[in-house]
């Protein structure tokens, strides 16, 4: 296949349909995208993959479709429920409405007794809506099936967005309270039970006849365990964008943490790569390895003049850097020796600082160890907030970013 025939990573109205209606997620790429580098790499049956940053679980459905093995890691708990809801298989439609009947009739008059104040911060004062919530989540810890389950609990947590003080700001990436919207309270129980119906429906669209293996794990990509003889890694690392994957979906992660299936979002926010908290890291020692760029785009955030360049956006973008350059060595000991490492990465700005990302991962692979690395493909973006923003308009009135699919591979072909 040639590089010319490769789909945008960029997604379009179309690649929003059936399991990808489900969640807006903004750091993923199209289905489309992953279905051709699979072509383009010549991948089968007898191939691997891994997306160490696996949000929603785009790489590894399309690999389970492909009749492909795969395996993915990710952290937030609202994209790894919803990938676990996309990838789960195992249960049909009786089975569903065999726990949905159950689920309903047995929290009918129940209330579950402790909201949490970080999800109850979502609903009116005296609303009852957080507990009776919180009761259909308790009610699908029983369930053995854990396919099922999981795919209910992402159910649940599509249905809480509806909550009255869920407030759109002009941030589309960030979440956030506000006074409680008028209007009648929403039924919670009906949107979980036509949640949980229509996302089947959608999922038995996508099922194929032979599908391989697919394994989402729960964990750190900094120290999970990604195994050895990797045909392919296909990833979009987090942009060096301050996009917070936590906020950008508050609300269904504080939902999650109250029912135990997670920690506090705060919490998890200080452990992803890329998160926008410092959590008390200081900004560590620069290395020649990160390359020149890196250490010159650095070097200008910390003598930026602007309010915190020196003591927060410095640090937290060294320790980015630090972070993606010790991903990248553990990648390249994870690849077969033919194998191929895919990162989708956007380009980004500091203020009048232009953060070429992708050309700083791709000399990153380099010192790394890859024989090779390259980009292959570029789109470039101006539908960005930064050409919305005055604030951010004040340094470049007009952006173009790119994002770029760069081919890291072992050894040289």
């Amino acid at each position: 296949m040639k590089v010319q025939a490769l789909h945008s990573p960029k997604r379009v109205k179309a690649d929003y349909e059936g399991v990808y209606s489900w969640v807006r997620y903004h750091a993923g790429f199209s289905p489309r995208f992953v279905t051709s580098m699979i072509s383009y790499l010549g991948l089968d049956h007898h191939s691997k993959i891994l997306d160490p940053f696996l949000g929603t679980g785009t790489t590894c459905l399309e690999a389970k479709r492909a009749g492909i093995s795969s395996s993915g890691i990710e952290l937030n708990g609202f994209a790894y429920f919803i990938a676990r809801a996309r990838l789960g298989w195992g249960f049909g439609n009786e089975e569903l409405e065999e726990y949905l009947s159950d689920i309903s009739s047995n929290v009918n008059g129940r209330r579950y007794q402790i909201v949490t104040p970080d999800f109850g911060q979502w609903f009116a004062d005296g609303d009852p809506a957080p507990s009776e919530i919180l009761s259909l989540g308790a009610g699908l810890k029983d369930i053995a099936n854990r396919d099922l389950r999981d795919f209910l609990v992402a159910a649940l947590a599509l249905s809480v967005r509806a909550a009255p003080r869920v407030k759109a700001g002009s941030n589309p990436a960030w979440s956030q309270t506000g006074q409680p919207r008028r209007g009648p309270r929403p039924d919670f129980r009906r949107l979980f039970l036509q949640n949980a119906r229509r996302m089947l429906k959608d999922q038995l669209t996508v099922r194929t006849a032979k599908p391989a293996r697919a394994t989402v794990r729960r964990a750190d990509t900094h120290t999970a365990d990604y195994g050895e003889g990797i045909s392919a890694i296909i990833s979009s690392p987090p942009y060096l964008s301050r996009l917070d994957y936590v906020m950008a979906h508050r609300i269904e992660n504080d939902l999650l943490a109250a029912l135990g299936y997670q920690s506090d979002p705060d919490l998890l926010r200080t452990k992803l790569v890329g998160g926008v908290v410092k959590n008390g890291r200081s900004a560590p020692k620069l290395k020649a390895e990160w390359g020149e760029t890196c250490l010159r785009v650095l070097q200008s955030v910390k003598s930026h003049p602007s309010k915190g360049s020196l003591t927060y956006y410095y640090p937290l973008m060294a320790n980015y850097f630090l972070d993606m350059f010790e991903c990248m060595e553990r990648f390249k000991e994870a690849l077969a020796t033919d194998g191929a490492l895919v990162l989708v990465a956007q380009s980004s700005y500091y203020k009048d600082i232009e953060v070429p990302l992708p050309k700083i991962l791709r000399t990153m692979a380099k010192r790394a160890g890859f024989a090779e690395a390259r980009t292959i493909f570029r789109v470039d973006v101006t539908n960005v907030i930064g050409n919305m923003d005055p604030e951010q308009k004040a340094y470049v009135p007009q952006k173009t970013l790119h994002e770029d699919v760069i081919l890291a591979l072992p050894q040289r072909l």
